[in-house]
């Protein structure tokens, strides 16, 4: 979804944008078609044919990816810019990680680099958040495991839920592609504190309302961090572990460490350990907002527009 949000920015400065995508479980293929896009369906994830379309840019951003395929692409004299936050090595004309890393992941290189949160990918909506958050009372309380939820952290939270009595509203926000949604619609009807959001437009907004977040790490927490949205982590795959560890260590959020089969109980202790101590949510907040997060995207930008 990131390289969605950067082709947005990229088209409104008057560039041309496709995608080329290898057709793999899960793939959002679907949806760049729907927001107006080409794309290439690729072979596999190693398929160049997509270089036929002469791109001035080539922008990767996939984790099987590696600096082997990317000398390949620089042998053929190709403007190369990497997404990544794994800490690998690249070969490539600028490079960004908008991860926050306790400790510096890359060596000092000739190719341009974009590092930490205020470079992040981030949709213009979720611009740094204005409202004041007192947490006098936690209302609203959004809950996200990502949106297919491979390990079905929701319907944990909801088996949990049935033995604790909240005074808040729980926005559940999961994908279509979410392989329990039939059984999440189902349980949902046990309870009358609970609103169902599948494949929500409406993410920022949701952040701006509501005062705490129980969820997986990722993407989601630099939009989450953008709105001061102080909550509860859990990495739901092993790329979120170390900057979730690293986001935790900055009381940025409370991590709960990667997924276990006993997560139920877990994500309610701690929700009903923190949604009343209004000062650790109001220092999660505050240093989430600390990160500046997106605020100087427009620098990358300009890197991947200016004249050859």
């Amino acid at each position: 979804m990131r390289c969605l949000t950067l082709s947005e920015q990229l088209c409104s400065r008057g560039h041309e944008v496709y995608f080329a995508c290898a057709e793999l479980a899960g793939n959002i293929i679907s949806i760049i078609v729907d927001r107006g896009y080409q794309v290439t369906r690729l072979a596999s994830v190693s398929d160049i044919s997509y270089l036929d379309q002469s791109p001035d840019w080539i922008i990767l951003d996939h984790y099987e990816l590696n600096e082997e395929y990317e000398k390949n692409l620089l042998t053929r004299k190709l403007k190369l810019f990497v997404i990544d936050d794994l800490g690998r090595n690249h070969a490539c004309h600028g490079l960004l990680d908008q991860n926050f890393h306790i400790k510096s992941m890359y060596p000092k290189t000739n190719w341009e680099q974009f590092l930490g949160p205020s470079f992040a990918i981030l949709h213009p909506s979720f611009s740094r958040s204005n409202k004041d958050r007192s947490f006098e009372s936690v209302e609203k309380i959004m809950v996200f495991f990502g949106g297919t939820d491979p390990t079905g952290e929701t319907m944990k939270f909801l088996t949990g839920l049935k033995n604790h009595c909240y005074h808040a509203q729980f926005h559940l926000i999961v994908g279509g592609s979410n392989p329990a949604l039939s059984s999440i619609k189902s349980e949902i009807n046990h309870f009358t504190n609970v609103t169902l959001h599948v494949d929500s437009r409406e993410m920022p907004r949701l952040m701006e309302e509501c005062d705490f977040y129980l969820g997986s790490g990722g993407t989601v927490t630099w939009e989450r961090c953008a709105s001061g949205l102080p909550g509860v982590v859990v990495a739901t795959a092993s790329n979120q572990e170390a900057i979730s560890a690293d986001l935790a260590q900055i009381s940025v959020h409370e991590y709960l460490g990667p997924v276990v089969d006993n997560m139920t109980e877990k994500y309610h202790q701690s929700l009903a350990k923190l949604i009343n101590n209004k000062g650790q949510l109001k220092l999660y907040s505050q240093n989430s907002l600390r990160l500046r997060v997106g605020q100087d995207l427009e620098r990358v930008l300009d890197f991947l527009t200016r004249p050859c």
